[in-house]
């Protein structure tokens, strides 16, 4: 077994705790959010475009418009 002195490992420690916390904070989970609310913002107009469309055809079938 390899034999550790206590401040070596504390440093080690430190160093993979601050590159892990860098890796997070440059990560791609920044990203997601803008992308998720870029999708749901499409996914609404469309379903909005397309409610518009199907309501004005129900519409015109009954004669109301």
């Amino acid at each position: 077994m390899v034999s550790v002195s206590k401040a070596g490992y504390n440093e080690q420690y430190e160093r993979e705790k601050l590159a892990l916390l860098a890796a997070i904070k440059e990560g791609p989970w920044h990203q997601r959010p803008l992308g998720i609310i870029v999708i749901s913002s499409t996914v609404a107009v469309v379903a909005g475009t397309l409610a518009n469309i199907i309501g004005t055809l129900v519409l015109r079938a009954l004669g109301w418009q």
